[in-house]
């Protein structure tokens, strides 16, 4: 009896299928192992990134050690490169600039395979531009806004909050990384502070504030302690006046049409404001 062996020679083929995209927060390491199997051997591999070849990596002892331990989550680093040895891709210090496509190809004498991967650094939220003072009539629509980057930044990401208040009449939108909130039909009690927060669960969450002013007519309290005061003949007396508006109310106090509030008679007069 006699035995045959066949062998079959192919192209490389990779071990296991390479990622479209690696997610890595920034600042964070990581290493990306394609290796392949390919008959005959040996294969040759080669990184690129827009046309041009990766560097080899400098690997100290703290990285190997890193590595051997837990490849997939090596954390932290001291450094800052991607370079490339055979099947590895080292991701060390990923910092924004480092974020694009990376190619592989892998050959033998058979032929190539090529590897492409998009390298997507991850990073928090920042604020960019908000509105910042929003100034409008009462019974108008108000519209703040909010722009931010982080990656990822999607639309759940940004809200708009306020302590205690309804959002009942109020729409909120999202697109190219910017928030706007529009407050239909404004009145007095949407006048406030509001925020703009932006969380990605990478980092510190972002927040900026927008001041919304309601443009109202002053409304001056009366009641019965209010409309009345009293003084002892030679005594000091103190009449209160309590109002409300926007922007802010100024006052002015008058005794049978004439002027108290305007310096005349300051040894007999004197007007204060309290905000």
């Amino acid at each position: 009896r006699q035995s045959t062996t066949l062998r079959v020679n192919y192209a490389p083929t990779f071990l296991s299928d390479p990622p479209e995209v690696v997610d890595v927060v920034i600042g964070e390491s990581e290493v990306l192992n394609l290796t392949a199997r390919a008959n005959p051997g040996p294969v040759l591999y080669s990184w690129t990134r827009h046309g041009l070849p990766l560097p080899d990596p400098v690997i100290d002892e703290s990285w190997r050690h890193a590595y051997a331990l837990d490849p997939d989550t090596m954390g932290s680093t001291t450094g800052s490169y991607v370079a490339a040895d055979g099947p590895l891709l080292y991701i060390r210090g990923v910092t924004v600039d480092d974020a694009g496509d990376y190619e592989l190809e892998a050959t033998n004498q058979e032929g190539a395979t090529v590897a492409k991967v998009y390298l997507n650094v991850q990073y928090p939220p920042t604020i960019k531009y908000t509105s910042e003072v929003v100034t409008v009539s009462e019974g108008q629509d108000a519209n703040l806004e909010c722009a931010a980057d982080g990656n990822p930044l999607t639309e759940d990401m940004m809200q708009w909050s306020r302590q205690d208040y309804p959002f009942t009449r109020t729409q909120q939108s999202f697109g190219g990384k910017k928030a706007s909130l529009k407050v239909l039909r404004a009145n007095r009690n949407d006048t406030g502070v509001y925020s703009c927060v932006v969380n990605n669960s990478i980092g510190k969450v972002a927040t900026a504030n927008v001041t919304l002013v309601v443009k109202t007519r002053p409304q001056v309290e009366h009641s019965q302690l209010l409309n009345r005061a009293a003084a002892e003949v030679g005594r000091t007396g103190r009449l209160q006046c309590l109002a409300e508006g926007a922007p802010e109310v100024s006052f002015s106090w008058k005794r049978d049409g004439v002027l108290l509030s305007n310096g005349v008679r300051s040894d007999k007069y004197e007007n204060e404001t309290i905000k």
